[in-house]
């Protein structure tokens, strides 16, 4: 384990680490992994990471990863997101990524970019989580044609498995 409390635990699920000692105190160095954060009732995995966990600091920082909403019901090969550069305190249940490409292959035809934010709940379930979140860059948000005589140009968040519109000042 990476982080033990009473009211979390962060893992790391890897083949290969190496474990190092600096100026910085203890440093764990991971290639090609999964982090889990657990708690009563939920899990959080971030999957296709790499990077390095400082144990003084109680901080991961990843290089890259990937997630999916499978937690909150949704199929994983169908609602995902990728992303860069990323920290996890992981003295806290929760993480954010400022910039993920987001892929919900039954409602856009294409990727989209924004912002992701997950957190450990406990004792959650499928049909109440509200994480993971993703919020979409209003800009990057493909028109969906809702029905035949509807066509919906707005804000893009799916909270759980809760999609939620929203219109700019200006709408």
């Amino acid at each position: 384990a990476l982080n033990v409390s009473a009211s979390k635990t962060w893992y790391f699920v890897a083949d290969k680490f190496k474990l190092k000692y600096s100026a910085e105190g203890p440093i764990v160095e991971l290639e090609l992994s999964m982090i889990q954060g657990i708690t009563k009732g939920d899990t959080i995995l971030i999957q296709n990471t790499l990077g390095t966990y400082k144990y003084n600091d109680k901080t991961w920082y990843g290089l890259h990863g990937a997630m999916d909403w499978e937690r909150a019901g949704l199929p994983k090969k169908e609602v995902f997101c990728t992303f860069g550069d990323y920290t996890i305190n992981m003295n806290t249940q929760s993480y954010e990524v400022d910039s993920v490409i987001f892929s919900y292959k039954n409602y856009f035809s294409t990727d989209i970019k924004g912002r992701l934010s997950d957190k450990l709940v406990t004792n959650n379930s499928e049909d109440k989580t509200n994480y993971p979140k993703f919020t979409a860059i209003r800009e990057d948000v493909p028109l969906q044609k809702i029905s035949p005589n509807v066509i919906y140009d707005g804000g893009f968040t799916l909270a759980g498995a809760k999609i939620l519109g929203e219109a700019s000042a200006d709408d």
